[in-house]
């Protein structure tokens, strides 16, 4: 999994090994701390939760008015069968409570919960390494 704040030019890569435990995958990494994981990974494995579509096939024009030229943040997901989860979040939404998002290679845009990005966000601006005792 790849998290990405393309407006920041930061970036997470993390990675689920045989153990079954998260570690940071760029470069191969300490194992993540689990305490400070948070409910992010359980979150973005379930789906975003989108909460209602905003627009079907939108235009270049919406998709920009959307946020979506300059993302805020990109998920990149590759699933046990090789198949790529690759998504995008866009601006926040007038009403503050939700963001807009789409799936990279389709128009339709969605909105999810603001703490939905919050957490995702955190796992980039502060990523969950372990105490050094720990790693």
């Amino acid at each position: 999994m790849v998290l990405s704040l393309p407006q920041e030019g930061k970036s997470e890569s993390f990675v689920k090994h045989e153990d079954r435990y998260w570690y940071f995958d760029d470069p191969p990494g300490p194992k993540v701390d689990m305490e400070r994981w948070g409910g992010g990974i359980p979150l973005i494995l379930s789906g975003p939760g989108a909460e209602r579509r905003i627009a079907r096939d939108a235009t270049e024009e919406e998709l920009a008015i959307f946020g979506f030229t300059e993302p805020n943040l990109r998920i990149v997901l590759t699933l046990e069968n090789e198949e790529i989860i690759d998504i995008v979040v866009g601006d926040n939404t007038p009403g503050g409570t939700t963001y807009y998002v789409k799936l990279i290679d389709s128009n339709d845009v969605y909105t999810v919960d603001f703490t939905w990005y919050g957490v995702l966000e955190r796992l980039v601006l502060e990523p969950p390494y372990a105490p050094p005792e720990e790693e």
